[in-house]
């Protein structure tokens, strides 16, 4: 009998591999066997994160992995917003390694990625101590790496709005041996005409009312490369970089019957993040990473302002901002639990220079801001059972900050030596029963530090008739959170609550007779939110829906801002429908943000609707037609409820599209020796 089963595992072998290969003792490599009875995206917790595999699911059928992301239960991912978990904002990762990019670069990015290059997506909505003591919740999008593996693909995405705009990547997935690689480069060109309808009044002066049109241009390249190489059993390098090039130009006309305000900006952004990790295994239990991250941010801006034809304001404005990051982590598995150790150094630096333009003569307000932070942590996870862990830690940081802003004749105006220590802690219990229910009950303090950028008194020119500026007495905000979440199947629902110390935002005020919106602190915000969702099969195989509603409710307190008005709970309703049959796949989305108040601005209603209908040409190329807000309705209208002064912006940001997407990959793989993995790293190099 055991002559007969290798005779026909030889002969299976030559009709797969040719006359000339053996199939080697050592050389059996044990592959993952996925049964699929419908390809919904379906989510399980497992050891203090949630893993969504979504290897033959909608999301490989996506026109990329930004518009796949938007299907994954927990996450709520909107155009031109950050990406959230549980309504909390969310850092994003890719194979462990944080991307320093927001918004729109954030965004380019995700959107370069191929769906069929993913093999899961990684949730935390509680992070543990070794993460930094701002993240608020993670998302790791974790890249296949079968070896002797490669997947090019590319995207060309063409569009309409008021203006014709295009979006196109390429990239390549190639895994050998012992070196794994994932690059991507995308191009975008972006037009977009905004319409606003702006209204002000100080004190008794009128109501000034202005129209307010803007046309912007923006062209992005952006490039990521990921690069793992194996260099022994024990010892493994990954180096990781990103760029983003960016040149945009704004030109926009406020005007009434008596009034004109022409305003006009154009700017270049050069971005690079470069990460390096090395890891080091002592046994199957036990390992050791160290690396550094480096990020380098440059702008140039050009800013100017003419009112009523006679009043020219010029600005110039020049950043570098360098973002320096070391660390080290050593993680132990025993039979009971895990524990990590841990140690971090960021150092932060801002040098802007701040010109005001007259006849062709710069008169500059320089900023310098330099920070340093230390941190240490210790987190310790224990497995009660299969279905019960508890995860403890504390995180030590000590901030040292220094600052001057200079006036025109070179002489400080504002300095001052910032040294402040944090103590921050974690506990998070998960657990799940026999019926399949998940738990988690989190309790965590954690800090916010405040966006570096916005630490600057320098009196920017920023839309309409408004201007910004920062407050360089700024200090972290300290937030104390209860979370608790439960998932069964297809329902999910998380409570929090919580209560922010020295809350950090963006404020509208009036100085010196100018609305300003300004970066500042205030002394006390509470809040609280709930959320559900729901993800049935109406029909099998055919028709899918996902239904979510969230609600918050957090109420300002600030001594010197007394007037600050009544709170109102912010509601969010998502409806997505899935409709399959046979090839076509039609994707409806439809969301609705009631009116609310948030006690500085009232925010009016919002909708909108978009579908994506696509078609599967064969299994390399595929075709996307989609509409983006179809009625018209994402309208952004808010005003502030404060008593001093009146301002009120309902514009229109050019959101409706139409537009074709193309979608095309080809998949190669052969035969290579490869031996069972004996260790997995269930880590994240935190940064």
């Amino acid at each position: 009998m055991k002559n007969i089963y290798i005779l026909i595992l030889s002969i299976y072998s030559t009709m797969i591999f040719g006359q000339n290969d053996t199939i080697k003792k050592d050389s059996i490599v044990l592959k993952e066997v996925i049964l699929i009875s419908e390809t919904k995206i379906k989510i399980k917790q497992d050891k203090g994160k949630y893993i969504a595999s979504v290897i033959n699911t909608d999301f490989q059928n996506t026109q990329n992995s930004w518009e796949g992301l938007k299907l994954i239960p927990m996450l709520r991912v909107n155009d031109n917003e950050n990406m959230k978990v549980n309504n909390k904002n969310a850092v994003v990762e890719i194979n462990g390694s944080r991307i320093q990019l927001g918004g729109y670069e954030l965004e380019s990015l995700l959107k370069s990625l191929d769906p069929k290059t993913i093999k899961r997506i990684e949730i935390i909505s509680n992070p543990n101590a070794s993460y930094g003591s701002d993240v608020e919740s993670v998302i790791n999008i974790i890249l296949s790496q079968n070896s002797n593996n490669y997947r090019l693909g590319s995207n060309i995405t063409n569009g309409l709005r008021k203006k014709y705009f295009n979006t196109s990547n390429v990239n390549l997935n190639y895994n050998l041996e012992k070196i794994r690689l994932y690059t991507s480069y995308s191009f975008n060109y972006n037009q977009k005409v905004n319409q606003s309808e702006i209204m002000n009044q100080i004190g008794n002066n009128p109501i000034l009312k202005l129209n307010y049109n803007e046309d912007t241009n923006k062209i992005n390249h952006q490039y990521y490369l990921n690069v793992n190489y194996e260099i022994n059993k024990k010892n493994n390098l990954d180096f990781t970089t990103v760029g983003s090039f960016e040149d945009f130009f704004r030109e926009g006309l406020g005007n009434n019957l008596g009034f004109e305000r022409a305003l006009e900006t154009n700017s270049t952004n050069k971005k690079f993040q470069f990460a390096e990790i090395f890891k080091h295994t002592f046994n199957d239990s036990t390992f050791l990473k160290i690396g550094a991250y480096q990020v380098f941010n440059n702008t140039e801006s050009r800013n100017l302002a003419t009112t009523n034809a006679t009043s020219l304001e010029n600005q110039k404005i020049i950043s570098k901002i360098p973002l320096l990051v070391g660390f080290g982590d050593f993680n132990k598995s025993t039979s009971i639990g895990n524990i990590s150790i841990g140690t971090r150094f960021n150092y932060t630096n801002i040098n802007k220079d701040n010109f005001s333009i007259d006849s062709n003569v710069e008169v500059n307000n320089p900023y310098n801001y330099d920070e340093k932070i230390i941190s240490s942590y210790i987190n310790n996870t224990l497995f009660i059972s299969d279905k019960k862990s508890i995860s403890i830690g504390l995180r030590f940081e000590t901030s040292i900050i220094d600052y001057k802003f200079y006036n025109t004749t070179n002489v400080v105006l504002l300095e001052d030596n910032l040294n402040y220590s944090n103590l921050l802690y974690n506990i998070n219990y998960m657990y799940s029963s026999n019926k399949e229910w998940y738990h988690s009950i989190a309790f965590r303090k954690q800090i916010q530090r405040p966006n570096y950028n916005y630490l600057n008194p320098f009196l920017n020119i920023n839309k309409d008739i408004t201007y910004f500026s920062g407050d360089t007495k700024i200090i972290p905000s300290k937030l104390y959170s209860l979370n608790y979440e439960v998932l069964k199947k297809n329902w999910s629902i998380y409570v929090q609550s919580g209560i922010i110390k020295d809350f950090i935002s963006t404020f509208t005020d009036l100085i010196d007779d100018e609305i300003v919106e300004t970066y500042k602190n205030f002394d006390t915000v509470l809040l609280t939110g709930f959320g559900l969702e729901y993800n049935p099969t109406l029909i099998k195989k055919t028709w899918f829906t996902r239904f979510n509603f969230d609600l918050t409710y957090f109420k300002i307190d600030d001594r010197n801002y007394p007037n600050i008005g009544q709170s109102s709970p912010n509601t969010n309703f998502e409806l997505t429908n899935i409709f399959k049959l046979k090839n076509f796949q039609l994707n409806l989305k439809y969301r609705l943000t009631p009116t609310y108040k948030d006690g500085l601005f009232r925010h009016f209603e919002t909708q909108r609707l978009d579908f994506t209908l696509s078609k599967k040409i064969n299994k390399n190329f595929s075709l996307f037609v989609y509409a983006y807000d179809i009625f018209k309705t994402n309208i952004n209208w808010e005003e502030t409820t404060l008593t001093n002064y009146f301002y009120s912006s309902k514009s229109y940001n050019d959101q409706r599209a139409f537009g074709l997407s193309l979608r095309w990959n080809i998949t190669g793989r052969t035969y290579i020796k490869n031996e069972i993995e004996k260790i997995e790293d269930k880590s994240i190099d935190r940064l």
